[in-house]
């Protein structure tokens, strides 16, 4: 393996891991079939990215407590 492969192998991890793909599986790839991987990782759909939710057990859990944090703020405010 020389530099140039080196080069490879770290671009299609970094790449695999911005699109959202698996890291260590494109990288192997890439360890063992060189230039093609990456090209084939370039012409792939990018995965959407979901947005970020709290879990509803969790948002039951917080609810009460902010909206009491938030009134007691506005009763001293007063």
């Amino acid at each position: 393996m020389n530099g140039l492969d080196l080069l490879i192998v770290l671009f299609t991890a970094f790449y695999a891991f911005s699109v959202g793909r698996s890291v260590i599986f494109w990288t192997l790839m890439s360890v063992f079939y060189g230039l093609w991987i990456p090209l084939l990782l370039l012409v792939m759909p990018v995965k959407a990215r979901k947005p970020f939710a709290f879990p509803q057990w969790f948002v039951n859990w917080l609810g009460p407590k902010y909206v009491n944090r938030t009134i007691n703020k506005m009763e001293q405010q007063f």
